[in-house]
């Protein structure tokens, strides 16, 4: 979202808004493919939901961040950006809550 608010910010410097962004969901890519990879057995299961939960809200956030970053009209996606952001938030609040509960 750093991203994101910096380049609607700045219009002067696009080039490097678009860097920028792509190092971002670069980074967001790797992460998420190591979050995936990780091992969950030891998990109790109302964390292993969560844990899903956050997984996916990620992979939704990255895939319409793309889009937002490619569209030639991004302004109209921005709203659909900020609701996937505000879920991957939430779905991390979630995950991490479920983790506190089981300590």
């Amino acid at each position: 979202m750093d991203t994101w608010i910096c380049m609607s910010e700045d219009e002067s410097s696009e080039a490097t808004g678009v860097l920028a962004a792509g190092t971002a969901v670069l980074r967001a890519e790797a992460a998420l493919e190591a979050a995936l990879f990780c091992d969950t057995q030891e998990l109790p299961p109302e964390v292993v939901t969560s844990w899903v939960s956050y997984l996916k809200s990620s992979a939704d956030c990255i895939r319409v961040f793309r889009q937002a970053v490619g569209s030639s009209d991004a302004s109209s996606l921005e709203d659909v950006l900020l609701a996937s952001f505000a879920r991957w938030e939430t779905s991390g609040g979630e995950f991490l809550e479920s983790v506190q509960s089981t300590r």
